[in-house]
């Protein structure tokens, strides 16, 4: 199927992967998780209930981590205003449209719409999910 991709990688690149003993690039990343018919996020992320993302980092639940990683809550911190409008650039970009200056409590609005638009999709795609089973 990767080679299908144009991404090919041997069979030793393979077990070094799953080794650990080769790093994984973008496009090796994408092309992994379109063979799979998963999310890169899915490939990316652990899915041990507590886990680190480097070797000396802290632990986190992978909730938390899925949340960091579809941008609908900060790591740590608790600026999440900002980190919402800065990891859905796309969505932000559609909200703001036409809006020279906006307000703290429209900003605010605009980050809680991105975030139930996000849950919404996992929704649908947890549905989707079950219903196929």
């Amino acid at each position: 199927m990767l080679d299908e991709l144009g991404r090919p990688i041997p069979p030793l690149g393979l077990r070094r992967l799953e080794a650990g003993d080769r790093r994984v690039d973008v496009d090796d990343l994408v092309a992994l998780a379109m063979a799979l018919g998963v999310s890169p996020l899915a490939v990316l992320l652990p899915a041990s209930d507590e886990s680190q993302l480097v070797p000396a980092g802290p632990t986190y639940s992978s909730r938390r981590l899925w949340d960091w990683g579809t941008g609908q809550w900060p790591l740590s911190g608790d600026d999440v205003n900002g980190f919402v409008r800065d990891s859905n650039v796309r969505r932000w970009a559609e909200l703001m449209e036409g809006r020279d200056d906006a307000d703290p409590r429209e900003v605010t609005l605009a980050v809680h719409t991105i975030q139930r638009d996000i849950e919404r999709e996992q929704l649908i795609a947890r549905r989707r999910a079950e219903e196929s089973d």
